[in-house]
């Protein structure tokens, strides 16, 4: 009877182990996740690097400008 009283105990701690693996699962969803959030980051940083070169876009505008004023100085 004793064997089977330490039996029971034991699958207790397993049942016990079972319910922290689907924690551990949980992490794992919520870590796959993260790993997504990472992804969008990464965009976000590409977008980041576009944003500059429309700024150098900009600013190259802004030389057609003055090269238009130019111009137009040149006609007078």
């Amino acid at each position: 009877m004793r064997k089977m009283n330490d039996f029971g105990r034991n699958m207790l701690k397993m049942s016990d182990f079972g319910r922290n693996m689907r924690k551990m699962n949980d992490f794992g969803r919520n870590m796959l996740k993260m790993n997504d959030f990472g992804r969008n980051m990464l965009k976000m940083n590409d977008f980041g690097r576009n944003m500059r070169k429309m700024n150098d876009f900009g600013r190259n505008m802004r030389k057609m400008n003055d090269f238009g004023r130019n111009m137009l100085k040149m006609n007078d």
